[in-house]
């Protein structure tokens, strides 16, 4: 984790990137980044917070909201918060969270057509179906996951 820490540190203290659109970008990045480690370590709620102060600072540049690479962080952060919610057992939360990321991605005229869109859209189905397993709702786990066979 303290990679985590010493990134933000020297993002904090570039004067090259302090005041550019993607310097919130950035740091929202290591943020999300910092979430998966902190789930896959058993620290979810840690994790859902660095997901929540990486969400405040994707919705404060308004710049980045015509980039793809803005709706795919957008798409990764609300998939890694329902991996976490998945994690401590909020299974309507996270699968809320995977809803959101699914609307992200086919609202998205940015992505589409681009290898990361075909990624994501597998992940978020995989992620939901494993959710709805997990709650025992296994016809509807195989609804979610059926269309994976077109890939």
């Amino acid at each position: 984790m303290a990679a985590f820490e010493t990134a933000m540190v020297l993002l904090n203290e570039s004067s090259r990137l302090r005041g550019r659109h993607e310097y919130d970008r950035i740091r929202a990045r290591v943020l999300i980044n910092r979430g998966v480690c902190l789930t896959h370590i058993g620290r979810p709620m840690e994790a859902l917070e660095s997901h929540a102060t990486a969400e405040t600072l994707l919705s404060k540049s308004p710049s980045l909201m015509e980039r793809p690479e803005y709706d795919l962080d957008r798409v990764d952060l609300a998939i890694n918060r329902g991996n976490s919610l998945q994690v401590i057992g909020r299974m309507n939360s996270a699968l809320r969270a995977y809803e959101i990321a699914e609307k992200l991605l086919l609202n998205s005229s940015a992505l589409k057509g681009r290898p990361e869109y075909d990624d994501a859209r597998v992940l978020v189905a995989m992620n939901r179906g494993i959710c709805l397993a997990e709650e025992g709702r296994l016809d509807h786990a195989l609804e979610a996951m059926v269309w994976l066979k077109l890939f």
